[in-house]
């Protein structure tokens, strides 16, 4: 039964450590912090993210100051994003007269 306990300490004390490291990784990726990201990202249960008051306390920290600094929730990391720039060329592009739009093309076997 002791080897048991002891086992589980381990395996909370190395859950306890993925938790925010992991925090710390989708920060850096510029990810949008949330329980369920962050509870996959370290393999934990979201259940532990929720009842260990280390692990939540610093999640709701990443929340909140993603919320007061205007942190985008955005699927793509911030050095695969579009810059304003790119972003507005790409528009022109796809507003401008597509020159095959008017051609006509023959049914297969009709050449």
């Amino acid at each position: 039964m002791a080897r048991l306990r002891r086992a589980r300490q381990t395996d909370s004390v190395a859950k306890t450590t993925r938790a925010p490291s992991a925090i710390s990784d989708l920060l850096k990726a510029g990810q949008r912090i949330t329980f369920a990201r962050v509870s996959r990202e370290a393999n934990v249960s979201t259940w532990f993210v929720h009842d260990k008051p280390e692990v939540k306390a610093a999640l709701l920290d990443a929340m909140n100051d993603q919320t007061r600094h205007g942190a985008e929730a955005a699927a793509t990391p911030r050095s695969e994003r579009a810059t304003p720039a790119q972003a507005a060329a790409l528009t022109r592009s796809r507003s401008a007269p597509n020159p095959r739009a008017g051609a006509l093309v023959s049914p297969v076997g009709q050449d």
